[in-house]
């Protein structure tokens, strides 16, 4: 196996048109992870984006999407369906805004969500916002994605795909290689291509050559949601 076989193969879903491989600017961004598997000379790469997609209404627009790669996946490497939605009205009450008919503003009587199943509390208070770097774009209405970016670092792990949830989709349960919570993410808008970054060629060696310490970033990380401003108003 080569690293270029890799890039190659990240590059192809990359240019095909739709979801073939994560675009940062698409949705509202929240949190992202990349995990690395390999099982002899099987491989498999995993793109999870939890987002807040203004397509759909209430629950169904918070998702995490999960992009998967690989040389023995049994459906064509880029977006899975369907998603993980994991979220759900708490005992408050419904946690959007039944005032708003496209159900992407919280209500502000909500005052908890569920989460997988568990009660998570929650605040529409904009203090509690401003105070985590959360900007609000109409307060003091707060939208789904200010609420998730809110949570998602305290519950982070029940966004995210269990390890069950990632084995249903690259076909078989394989050796964790690597995992990233953050890297240089290539720019769509710009025309750049996995090829193109220095993480992913990275990345490419690490599968290749079965050895998680060349990764060795020297660039700085841009998959945090704030260095997508534009992102979901496109």
């Amino acid at each position: 196996m080569l690293a270029s076989e890799v890039v190659q193969h990240l590059n192809e879903a990359s240019g095909r048109r739709g979801l073939g491989f994560p675009d940062l600017c698409l949705f509202f961004p929240v949190d992202v992870r990349l995990s690395v598997y390999r099982q002899g000379a099987i491989w498999a790469l995993i793109l999870e984006m939890l987002v807040f997609n203004d397509g759909p209404s209430r629950h169904p627009c918070c998702s995490t999407m999960l992009y998967c790669y690989g040389n023995n996946l049994s459906q064509r490497s880029g977006v899975t369906y369907p998603p993980l939605n994991v979220t759900g009205d708490g005992p408050s009450g419904p946690l959007f805004d039944s005032q708003d008919p496209l159900g992407h503003c919280i209500s502000p009587n909500a005052k908890d969500m569920a989460l997988r199943g568990k009660v998570v509390p929650i605040t529409t208070q904009v203090a509690e916002y401003n105070a985590a770097g959360i900007a609000l774009i109409h307060p003091p209405r707060i939208l789904g994605y200010e609420l998730l970016r809110l949570v998602a670092p305290k519950y982070r792990r029940s966004f995210l795909a269990t390890e069950s949830e990632i084995v249903e989709r690259i076909g078989e349960p394989m050796p964790l290689l690597l995992r990233l919570n953050e890297w240089r993410h290539p720019d769509r808008a710009r025309g750049e291509m996995p090829a193109d970054i220095h993480s992913f060629q990275m990345i490419a060696e690490v599968i290749a050559r079965n050895d998680p310490t060349l990764y060795q970033p020297t660039e700085r990380p841009n998959t945090h949601w704030s260095n997508w401003p534009m992102a979901g108003m496109l």
